[in-house]
Formats: structure tokens, C-alpha cells, sequence
């Protein structure tokens, strides 16, 4: 599905570190662990589609749904791929059949988790007994 590119290495840890590793980092980010694999796919640091199976936990998740559970996995092992411009195009459009695109709001996790933060901070402060 997904063009082969050129191996950049392994990593291992949370998929949010990726923005400060590589800022500008166009390719596919592989993800291979014994209860899944999946992948993400960036483009000049914004990634754009995602998918991930466990075959253990029977899970098939893709686009949005995909990418906000990769990204709340506090550690992750995945390859970096690097994409050519053709392959990055040849990419999008298997993402795209495939239903595996992020929307906008999807790939701006720090707005939606910082939302989420002040919700959870109100209903904290209302709790009896909280100063």
C-alpha cells in the first residue's frame, strides 16, 4: 500500500517527540509492535493520515481515530521513511482510497488535549473540599 522509501532508522518513544527530532520530517513513520503495526504519514512535519491493527485487541482504527491513539501511547518503536515527492503523492492517494486521512482538527492534538486539560481542571475545582 504505502511507497518502500529510504530507511532513516529506528526510534523508540512517544510520537509527539517526532516534531522536535525532525521538524520537517516528510515520509511515513512505521510503526511495529508485538500487539500492532500501523504508520502515520507526514508531510514538512504535519502529518496527515494514519492507521494502526492489533491483532491481539482486535482493533482496525484509521484517519483521526488512529492518530489520537498513537498519539496518547507514551511509547511507541517506529522507523522513519523518507519520501520523495512522487512517493509522498503515490502515499497520499493510498490514504486517501483507504480512508486514512486526518483532518485538520486531528492533527492539532495540543489544541484538543488542551481543552480537554481545562474540563478536567473545572469539575476538579468543583469537587467539595477543593481550594
Amino acid at each position: 500500500m504505502l511507497p518502500d522509501g529510504i530507511s532513516l532508522g529506528r526510534l523508540q518513544g512517544p510520537l509527539s517527540s517526532l516534531a522536535s527530532i525532525s521538524p520537517h520530517f516528510t515520509g511515513a513513520v512505521r510503526i511495529s509492535e508485538p500487539e500492532g503495526t500501523g504508520f502515520v504519514l507526514v508531510l514538512a512535519g504535519k502529518p496527515y493520515a494514519a492507521a494502526f491493527e492489533s491483532s491481539s485487541k482486535g482493533l482496525l482504527l484509521s484517519g483521526d481515530e488512529a492518530y489520537t491513539y498513537l498519539l496518547d501511547r507514551p511509547s511507541l518503536d517506529y522507523e522513519l521513511i523518507a519520501y520523495t515527492t512522487g512517493e509522498s503523492e503515490a502515499a497520499r492517494e493510498a490514504s486517501r482510497e483507504a480512508g486514512c486521512l486526518i483532518s485538520e482538527d486531528g492533527a492539532k492534538p495540543s489544541s484538543r488535549i488542551g481543552s480537554v486539560e481545562t474540563s478536567c481542571l473545572d469539575q476538579i475545582a468543583r469537587q467539595p473540599g477543593v481550594v
